[in-house]
């Protein structure tokens, strides 16, 4: 975490609007894609970002800013929580079955990303044939895959946001690159991320 950070987190605790409002210009665009990419609507996902805020505007004096966690963490880990309880009000729409078949989502939100995952994609592999393969994983690996390709958070920082290890990220961040692997018949070099 930066020192710029730290001090607009400091500030925004202390009641300051404008600080939080960096920290939204700085993180909401990432959160946004986050949670766009696990809900496909749009409408839905700018609604979940605004929720997001708020609750973080409303709990930022519970963030302990000299743990661990960092605060994109924090705030992924409420935007998961957002997006479980979207789902449970559409009684489990699935949301990926959905861009496929309307072919919304919108490759440019996968531009910011890099490694094996965005790679295949400009080697010619067709959107729909990764999100086929996307889709074809748990709710748990398919948010790995995403955190960790798209989002480019490392294991640790990824761990932290969903409640686990980072073992225990980096043993579903395999299994879902095999998974993909098989389904997309790519070399699964591509797909290896160390850190």
């Amino acid at each position: 975490m930066t020192e710029e950070e730290e001090n607009l987190i400091e500030s925004a605790q202390n009641g300051d609007s404008a600080a939080f409002g960096k920290l939204y210009d700085r993180y909401a665009e990432r959160i946004y894609r986050f949670i766009f990419l696990k809900t496909g609507q749009k409408g839905d996902s700018e609604d979940l970002l605004h929720e997001v805020f708020l609750a973080s505007w409303r709990t930022i004096q519970s963030y302990e800013l000299r743990n661990a966690t960092p605060f994109t963490s924090w705030l992924y880990r409420i935007a998961g929580n957002r997006v479980i309880d979207w789902y449970r009000t559409r009684k489990g729409t699935a949301s990926l079955d959905e861009m496929m078949e309307s072919n919304t989502l919108p490759i440019e939100l996968a531009s910011t990303g890099h490694s094996g995952l965005l790679e295949a994609l400009d080697r010619g592999f067709a959107m729909d044939a990764v999100m086929k393969g996307v889709r074809s994983l748990n709710d748990t690996e398919q948010t790995v895959i995403l955190m960790r390709y798209v989002e480019d958070l490392s294991p640790e920082e990824t761990a932290l946001a969903i409640g686990k290890t980072a073992g225990a990220v980096r043993l579903i961040q395999h299994r879902a690159i095999t998974k993909l692997k098989k389904k997309l018949e790519i070399p699964h070099e591509q797909f290896t991320r160390t850190s």
